[in-house]
């Protein structure tokens, strides 16, 4: 899953490149715009596309939770829950961003969002605070729109799996297939 949602957080990059006149070559953990046209306008549509497609994806599975029955958990129930967990995205980035300050006292500036944040002179938080708060939500909403006996497994199963996988995404797998 972490793959998935890392190369198409990424893809929503390319596709906003694409969307401004120019181009972008992927990359396991980034899309590096070929093309585009000057100007911060531009810039900041690429930069959003990420985290919109992100944003979108989970909403959506959200959206498909909602309108899902709740006593079961049948395979299309199970691709919605991975499409909201998208959101966890969010709190991920917001609680790292936490501990880099925590760390070394300033502000991140290589996520998205306090990138996009900067870019709009705004608080570098303004962005992946709000975003982290409402990927809280919805990852709580996910586990109270599903069966009770399905919590659980889903919390332990889920965190294993996006750590491993994002492990091996980063370290392994993502520098062999898209360096």
């Amino acid at each position: 899953m972490a793959a998935i949602g890392t190369v198409s957080h990424e893809l929503g990059h390319v596709a906003a490149d694409y969307a401004v006149g120019g181009s972008a070559v992927l990359h396991y953990a980034s899309a590096t715009p070929v093309g585009i046209p000057d100007g911060d306008f531009y810039r900041g549509i690429t930069v959003a596309g990420g985290p919109l497609q992100t944003v979108l994806t989970g909403s959506l599975g959200l959206l498909a939770l909602w309108w899902l029955p709740r006593t079961e958990m049948p395979p299309k129930k199970w691709l919605a829950v991975l499409a909201a967990a998208f959101w966890s995205r969010e709190p991920f980035n917001m609680l790292a961003g936490f501990a880099f300050y925590a760390r070394t006292g300033h502000s991140p500036t290589r996520g998205d969002e306090y990138r996009l944040a900067t870019m709009l002179d705004l608080n570098p938080w303004a962005l992946q605070i709000p975003l982290g708060l409402l990927g809280i939500a919805a990852c709580t909403l996910i586990l109270f729109w599903i069966p009770k006996d399905w919590r659980l497994p889903l919390i332990v199963g889920g965190t294993a799996a996006n750590v491993f996988g994002f492990a091996m995404w980063m370290g392994v797998l993502g520098p062999a297939l898209l360096p």
